[in-house]
């Protein structure tokens, strides 16, 4: 069985190291990308299982990225958990959920957390 793939879209290194280390413990391919336009391609190319976005990137707001990659005729829609440094109004996460978000997580968060947070998204969708 092929191993599963998190799609990280995040211009903090820090934070995608972080992650990165933590997904790889659990056996699954960590993919990164530091803006919008980068993490569209590496999406694209690499079919992720899940997409953890952040909201504020240097080229391309995390909600513009949502809206094209739930756009583009993929075989199997990628799921996307959105996160940010700031805290997620009512307004923001109606948004997200409009525009195809499945999840939404604040910075700073707990890496078992999102691990939760990740199989739950999957298999909510089978997976």
């Amino acid at each position: 069985m092929a191993k599963r793939r998190l799609l990280m879209i995040d211009d903090d290194r820090e934070t995608r190291r972080m992650v990165g280390r933590y997904v790889r413990h659990k056996g699954w391919e960590f993919i990164e990308a530091a803006d919008g336009a980068e993490g569209i391609v590496a999406a694209l190319r690499d079919s992720p299982d899940l997409i953890l976005l952040d909201i504020q990137l240097p080229d391309l707001e995390g909600w513009e990225v949502c809206r094209r990659l739930k756009a583009e005729s993929l075989p199997e829609p990628i799921p996307i958990m959105m996160v940010s440094g700031a805290r997620f109004s009512p307004e923001d996460k109606a948004h997200g959920l409009e525009i195809g978000a499945d999840d939404y997580l604040s910075k700073p968060f707990d890496l078992s957390e999102l691990w939760l947070r990740v199989e739950a998204i999957l298999k909510a969708r089978g997976g």
